[in-house]
This record gives structure tokens, C-alpha cells and sequence, in this order.
């Protein structure tokens, strides 16, 4: 059995490696690093391209802006 490529002897190779004989590890690793260009990225690239973001979604339900008619025929009696 050959040994296992070290990384900082050839590490094209070791990535190689890594990425066929552990992809779970290799993408999150990969994913992971790339994560903070994306948080610098992404919001420019939205604004560059026009897009807006939606309106937020309202926390409460609008009262009618009227006087309250009070409610007749539902008593316990």
C-alpha cells in the first residue's frame, strides 16, 4: 500500500487525493473557505444587477383605522 500524499510535499496532489478519498471533508473544507469571498461578493453582485430585496413581512395585523363596533349575539347566558 503506497503512503498517503503529505500536503505541503505536492499539495495539487494531496487535494487530489483528499477529494476522491474523502469528498465529504474536501467540500466542506472547500465550501468553507470560500464562504467569506462569497459574504463580500454576493450583496455587490445583487446591486450590480438590480435586484432589490423584498419588503418585510409584517409583524402584527393592521387595525382599521375606524371605531370599534362591539360585538352582539355571542353570550354565554
Amino acid at each position: 500500500m503506497a503512503p498517503k500524499p503529505l500536503f505541503f510535499d505536492n499539495p495539487y496532489r494531496y487535494l487530489r487525493f483528499a477529494s476522491h478519498q474523502y469528498p465529504a471533508l474536501y467540500w466542506s473544507v472547500v465550501i468553507g473557505g470560500v464562504s467569506p469571498i462569497i459574504l463580500l461578493v454576493v450583496p455587490w453582485a445583487r446591486k450590480r444587477l438590480g435586484y432589490e430585496n423584498s419588503p418585510r413581512v409584517p409583524m402584527t395585523y393592521p387595525l382599521p383605522h375606524r371605531a370599534r363596533t362591539p360585538l352582539v349575539g355571542y353570550e354565554d347566558a
